[in-house]
């Protein structure tokens, strides 16, 4: 499981998939403290996975709420998110 301490090496995979995909839909790269709150928000009630080897973090995968607007009905799902380091 993932703490706000994470966040340093979260952001160092997270990093090249905002600056160089469009799959993550952020421009900017999020600082330190603000991975540490969104881990911190996002283990209260979903799960927040780091992948550790030698003592690095070489992925990381986390759920998170999701919500669709389609013909008038609103649908809750969760998505998933993983990331791995290139």
């Amino acid at each position: 499981m993932a703490t706000a301490a994470d966040a340093p090496g979260i952001r160092e995979i997270y990093a090249p998939y905002i600056m160089d995909t469009a799959i993550t839909f952020e421009y900017e790269i999020p600082t330190i403290s603000e991975l540490s709150a969104r881990i911190s928000d996002t283990i209260q009630r979903y799960p927040y996975l780091v992948a550790v080897e030698k003592d690095c973090i070489v992925g990381f995968a986390y759920a998170s709420a999701s919500r669709i607007h389609l013909l008038r009905m609103r649908i809750s799902t969760i998505k998933a998110w993983l990331f791995m380091n290139t």
